[in-house]
């Protein structure tokens, strides 16, 4: 099947940077800090040269810039244009040239009081709620791909495995510890891989671990999360809602979620507001 998402769309001129220091790398792609002529920061990220020939890279970055230019919402990382590598130390290519956020990403609030990550975890339900209106799938929802900007607003980033919902995917990536039955299976994308990755975020931003582990398997038992869940406390309406909807998401391991992200979004709303 062919990819419907556009990666050979005409893009803005390539933009002239500053680069500066690598700031972390993934299982595809590395990030460069950068400097715009006026002095703002901004976040280059370069598909790793040992992971994807030339051409093949070149299309990632323009599959993810056209992905993410089609998209606006405060809570998902603004994309400014592409950058062209090629002479630096990031190995050329084509740099995806984003907004930078330096306040470090989710992991950061795990296991902390729910005051203060409810109203983060509400800011990135809203942010799936737009995504999967717009008939797009995130398919890698996990902590470090939260990131806080001051004041502790989430950014939602790395797009280079987000897919149409029920179309042509990527291969390969992904992390194991918030992957769906569905994603497991090589299933097409689904909103409801997004509501599971998201079932295991909070339940990791709650009890400071994750459901299953870093490395799960399909073997794992249904009961080992409703024992698990026992430390959830229920502070307020929608905190036992909230509960109550991460228990089913994950209760059953093999299966997908039912529902989408709506009732999430609605729970914490009410758990901000208590």
């Amino acid at each position: 099947m062919n990819d419907p998402l556009p990666h050979t769309t005409p893009v803005s001129p390539p933009l002239q940077l500053r680069l500066g220091a690598r700031l972390g790398a993934g299982g595809l792609s590395r990030v460069w800090g950068a400097t715009m002529a006026d002095g703002t920061p901004v976040a280059v990220k370069v598909c790793d040269p040992a992971v994807a020939s030339p051409a093949a890279a070149r299309a990632l970055v323009r599959r993810e810039y056209a992905l993410l230019e089609a998209l606006s919402h405060t809570h998902i990382v603004s994309v400014l244009g592409l950058m062209d590598t090629a002479g630096t130390e990031t190995g050329g290519g084509l740099g995806l040239v984003m907004e930078y956020v330096g306040g470090g990403d989710l992991v950061s609030l795990a296991g902390s009081r729910p005051a203060k990550w409810i109203p983060v975890a509400a800011q990135l339900a809203d942010a799936l709620r737009y995504l999967h209106a717009s008939g797009v799938v995130h398919r890698d929802v996990k902590a470090r791909n939260v990131l806080l900007r001051p004041g502790d607003e989430a950014c939602l980033i790395d797009f280079g495995l987000a897919a149409a919902a029920g179309g042509w995917a990527p291969r390969g990536g992904g992390t194991a510890a918030y992957q769906s039955a569905n994603q497991r299976r090589g299933g097409p994308p689904a909103p409801s891989d997004d509501v599971f990755a998201f079932a295991v975020l909070v339940y990791e931003l709650w009890t400071g671990t994750l459901p299953f582990g870093r490395n799960p398997s399909l073997a794992t038992p249904e009961r080992a999360a409703e024992a698990r869940m026992a430390p959830l406390l229920r502070a307020s309406r929608g905190l036992e809602r909230l509960a109550e909807l991460v228990r089913a998401a994950l209760s059953a391991p093999r299966k997908d979620p039912h529902g989408g992200i709506e009732g999430f979004a609605d729970a914490l709303e009410l758990a901000v507001a208590d």
